[in-house]
């Protein structure tokens, strides 16, 4: 059994994943992010690079699944970005994030639309 699986049934809660105590891990699964979305009268954006090592593609088609329909609703997959939403290259990792980078001017001018087109909502 993985460690985010232990940690997820609450088999164990005494080792940590990427530095972070267990507990945090159980808090974070125990939202239902997609569910809470769809409870919203408000629009939704998502966004993913697609060098993002830490939120997949089986992910972000989760929320466009759970999602379909909801008015409002945008789901974008930003190519070339990680997941703090900066260009790298080779394989991503952990390690990219210690290089000093600004997110790219594309992803702040696409929430900035987002949301001047939600002002309609």
């Amino acid at each position: 059994m993985l460690d985010f699986d232990k940690i997820e049934s609450g088999e164990v809660d005494d080792i940590k994943i990427l530095g972070v105590e267990a507990s945090y891990w159980q808090d974070l699964y125990s939202h239902q992010g997609i569910a809470m979305a769809r409870t919203l009268a408000k629009p939704v954006l998502v966004m993913l690079g697609d060098r993002d090592y830490q939120v997949s593609d089986i992910d972000i088609a989760s929320w466009r699944k759970g999602l379909k329909g909801s008015r409002g609703f945008v789901a974008i997959t930003l190519p070339g970005l990680n997941h703090l939403f900066m260009k790298g290259k080779g394989k991503p990792g952990p390690e990219e994030y210690s290089t000093p980078c600004k997110v790219e001017p594309d992803v702040i001018d696409r929430i900035a639309a987002f949301v001047k087109n939600s002002e309609s909502f």
